[in-house]
């Protein structure tokens, strides 16, 4: 399996991202990203769920016969 991620550095615009997420798709993390300038607004932060982490990634997972990864290196 290869992994391909983009982390998302911690701060108020991450955190905003993180609660702003729509619980009812089941999937997480969901970021999108913009280059918009958003003034910081208090919006309502509810951490009653388990999220998730911060980040951006996707994942892949392809058989071939030349290429192995041993359970040590998966993590």
């Amino acid at each position: 399996m290869y992994r391909f991620q983009i982390a998302v550095s911690p701060g108020s615009k991450a955190l905003s991202w993180f609660c702003c997420q729509d619980p009812s798709l089941g999937v997480f993390p969901q970021f999108f990203v913009s280059t918009a300038v958003e003034k910081p607004s208090n919006k309502f932060v509810s951490f009653s769920r388990t999220r998730g982490v911060f980040g951006i990634g996707a994942a892949f997972c392809t058989k071939t016969p030349f290429c192995s990864v041993s359970a040590d290196h998966r993590r």
